[in-house]
């Protein structure tokens, strides 16, 4: 006869699987940055492709963003979408740097200074007022 608690264990693995994040990433030296990361007033997406970065009145696009040994970028895409009174247009480069670090992303250009997202879509709209 089967133990009762035996039969809790493959509902107890079900249960935790449900309640796990189903975001995940990548952030290895030597491997392209993969994952979602969000902020306020910024969105950032990696994958093995290319990056985009979502501000408000823009959208950049990025070749893939390759990780060096201490885990920083530096990158320069372009921007695909501009709107508002922003001084760059469609077309122009933009220039990105930055730092991963466990489920954080540090990230800086001319355009935010630095600003650290946190893993996952804050599920916010970006609004351009301007």
């Amino acid at each position: 006869m089967p133990r009762p608690h035996a039969r809790l264990l493959p509902l107890a693995i079900l249960a935790l699987a449900a309640c796990t994040t189903t975001t995940d990433f990548v952030a290895n030296s030597g491997q392209p940055l993969i994952g979602t990361w969000s902020a306020a007033s910024l969105q950032f997406q990696a994958s093995e492709a290319g990056a985009t970065l979502k501000l408000p009145c823009l959208s950049v696009e990025f070749p893939p963003i390759v990780l060096d040994d201490t885990l920083g970028f530096s990158a320069v895409g372009v921007i695909a979408s501009a709107a508002g009174l922003v001084t760059v247009k469609p077309g122009d480069p933009y220039v990105l740097s930055g730092h991963a670090g466990g489920k954080q992303l540090v990230v800086n250009s001319s355009a935010t200074g630095t600003v650290t997202l946190s893993l996952g879509a804050n599920g916010q709209p970006l609004i351009c007022n301007a």
